[in-house]
């Protein structure tokens, strides 16, 4: 028999701690570079 149950997690999303919401923006902000980085390098390789 299966059973299911489901959790819900109310505030996950919310962060009271203005640093933790700094860390989260900048950390973000670093994994955009980066893939935007290794894209251009990607495509670079098929410039003529």
């Amino acid at each position: 028999m299966d059973v299911t149950t489901v959790i819900n997690f109310t505030g996950r999303d919310t962060f009271a701690d203005s640093r933790t919401v700094r860390l989260l923006k900048c950390a973000w902000d670093l994994l955009q570079a980066a893939i935007g980085a290794e894209r251009d390098a990607f495509l670079a390789k098929f410039a003529e």
